[in-house]
């Protein structure tokens, strides 16, 4: 317990193997379950077996996301995010879910299988499949499920856009 300060360079926090709720507050800063206080300077967050919750507030940022194993969830709107996003599916996990890219993630974001876009931007908050074939099902209003290798379930998602190979909507 305590706060963390990665101070200067590139560093890591692997969260403990239990539920981890991680609000990303500031650029790669914010708080995760099993740390009494905050983290700072810390760019990669890395989660653990179990379930893995990357709630961004606005002006929160990391340079990578790692859910690792369980059912990881990128989320904008628990932490009013204030802002349309992007995702981008550009490989499947390591380990789970999928890879990629999206906002207020510097570089990349792995083994994902949920994204929760703002609700203020439901409209235009995106998500782009993998250039493999795949399948959107759409079951309520900005919300269903990408399958493509593996499934991402999404909510407040309202651009759906497949890439070069076949998808089906």
């Amino acid at each position: 317990s305590g706060s963390i300060d990665g101070g200067v360079g590139v560093n890591t926090l692997t969260a403990g193997n239990v539920a981890n709720t991680w609000t990303i507050t500031t650029a790669n800063g914010g708080s995760v379950t099993g740390v009494g206080g905050t983290f700072t300077n810390v760019q990669n967050l890395v989660g653990n077996a179990n379930s893995d919750a990357f709630r961004f507030a606005a002006g929160g940022s990391a340079v990578t996301v790692d859910g690792a194993g369980g059912a990881n969830t990128l989320d904008y709107d628990a932490a009013n995010f204030n802002a349309a996003i992007t995702a981008n599916l550009t490989a499947a996990g390591s380990s789970v879910g999928f890879a990629g890219t999206a906002t207020g993630i510097g570089t990349s974001f792995d083994n994902i299988t949920a994204l929760v876009g703002d609700s203020g931007f439901s409209a235009t908050n995106q998500l782009s499949g993998r250039n493999v074939a795949s399948t959107w099902s759409v079951t309520g209003a900005n919300s269903g499920t990408y399958t493509g290798g593996a499934s991402l379930n999404f909510t407040n998602v309202g651009v759906l856009a497949g890439a070069g190979n076949s998808g089906a909507f």
